[in-house]
């Protein structure tokens, strides 16, 4: 579920492509042929971006602070405009307890 960006490409997306091919192409080599590795190593590396996720705002909403910033959502490996309406579907579906504080070019 990625809310109205589903399906979408942004600037981190390409970034962490490059990961994804190199962890199938190390999977190839040391399995074989697999044809199964591909679905494997894709629902793997979603469910470890998932856990940074959550875990990162999990951290942040225990702090003090509770201000989620443009770094933060790139240490998630999220786009902080890109996926800007994803992290807020995400706070507001989860009840997370996080301020979204990413400032939008346009204005800075």
């Amino acid at each position: 579920y990625r809310g109205t960006n589903c399906g979408s490409v942004n600037v981190m997306s390409m970034h962490m492509f490059p990961s994804f091919r190199q962890m199938l192409m190390y999977s190839q080599e040391v399995d074989g042929d697999c044809s199964s590795c591909e679905e494997d190593l894709f629902i793997l590396f979603f469910m470890e971006q998932n856990n940074r996720i959550f875990q990162t705002l999990m951290e942040i909403s225990a702090s003090q602070d509770k201000t989620l910033t443009a770094d933060h959502a790139r240490g998630m490996g999220l786009d902080p405009q890109g996926d800007r309406s994803f992290l807020m579907d995400l706070l507001e579906v989860y009840g997370i307890d996080v301020m979204l504080v990413i400032d939008n070019p346009c204005c800075t």
